[in-house]
């Protein structure tokens, strides 16, 4: 009951005391195998004598009743009755006459007309739209994609197959973003009741073409939170309920393009910090070359010991000087400074 509950004020008209010429409307969105819970406000009156109350629901046209109510005034509140997969309530505390379906199916779409008559006032008139999607989950991949800057503005086609039958009599745009329910942002609505157009705000603004099984839609004064998948869906008599073509957008905001440029400047800072290094080690380098070609006796160090071979050998120190000394070898006297002595 709570969800069917939160589904009702999901996208709603302005809802007021309706006459018998031009009833208020109400748009409700739930998907297949739901619960839905419509209701239909009447106002309280003090009646005296041998009155009646009557409050009939009616789907499609007004002929074609679902649910009724014809009684006078009970001492209960509140006043049930069920009739197929539809039960309502009158509920006189609250002055609310409730229908409830318990899992809506695809059958179920289309407008709800509910009449209210208490005593000999003047009867009053409320039609609720429940358009009713398929459980089919959207595709996570593939359609057209746009990339809008926040502030601008971008329109959003949808074509359905070709050649289907007949027109559509219900046609409406759904946005999804992270994976949330969809949201309903714009419809156009055909019924022996009335035709109903409309949109969540002004920022979106609908064309659509029911016997061409086209629309556009068009988002205005763009914001990041209108970013996501976009689809318009159809429904008719004869073409049945059809899924057009789906559109991704991502609006980039203005923190995105600050990340961005803060990257390009890092990167550029790291390669020009890593120019100067580079040069620096060719320079030392260049340096030791030109020191070992002016010192014959200058020997990179090497790891371990060496072995002589020959009669003297040459030891490098490890220092900045380079060292030379000579090694003294059996057959040779130093002392007297000449060889084999």
């Amino acid at each position: 009951m709570a969800l069917a509950l939160a589904l009702l004020p999901l996208l709603l008209l302005p809802w007021g005391a309706g006459t018998l010429g031009r009833p208020q409307s109400r748009v409700v969105l739930v998907t297949e195998g739901e619960p839905v819970v419509m209701e239909c406000p009447f106002r309280k009156h003090n009646v005296s004598g041998d009155y009646f109350d009557e409050f009939v629901w009616s789907h499609r046209n007004i002929s074609r009743r679902i649910l009724q109510f014809r009684m006078r005034r009970p001492n209960a509140s509140c006043v049930h009755r069920s009739e197929g997969h539809f039960s309502g309530t009158v509920d006189y505390e609250r002055s609310v006459s409730f229908l409830n379906i318990s899992e809506v199916l695809m059958n179920d779409t289309g407008p709800y007309h509910c009449y209210v008559k208490i005593g000999s006032s003047n009867p009053t008139e409320k039609v609720t739209h429940l358009l009713v999607r398929g459980r089919q989950p959207w595709a996570a991949s593939g359609g057209l994609s746009f990339s809008e800057p926040p502030g601008g503005e971008v329109t959003l086609d949808c074509d359905f197959p070709a050649k289907l039958p007949g027109s559509f009599t219900y046609l409406f745009w759904l946005h999804e973003q992270d994976q949330s329910p969809p949201r309903l942002v714009a419809w156009h609505l055909t019924s022996s009741f009335q035709n109903n157009s409309g949109s969540t705000g002004s920022r979106f603004q609908s064309v659509f073409d029911l016997e061409n099984h086209r629309s556009h839609l068009t988002i205005t004064g763009l914001e990041e939170k209108d970013s996501g998948w976009y689809q318009c869906e159809g429904l008719g008599e004869l073409s049945g309920w059809q899924r057009g073509t789906r559109t991704h957008l991502a609006v980039q905001g203005s923190s995105a393009v600050l990340l961005v440029i803060l990257w390009i400047v890092e990167f550029a800072v790291m390669a020009l910090c890593s120019y100067f290094v580079y040069k620096h080690h060719m320079k030392l380098r260049r340096q030791r070359t030109v020191q070992d070609a002016s010192d014959p006796c200058h020997r990179p160090a090497e790891e371990g010991a060496r072995q002589p071979t020959g009669g003297e050998a040459v030891s490098a120190s490890t220092g900045s000087t380079a060292e030379c000394r000579l090694l003294t070898f059996p057959g040779r006297n130093t002392a007297a400074g000449d060889w084999g002595q």
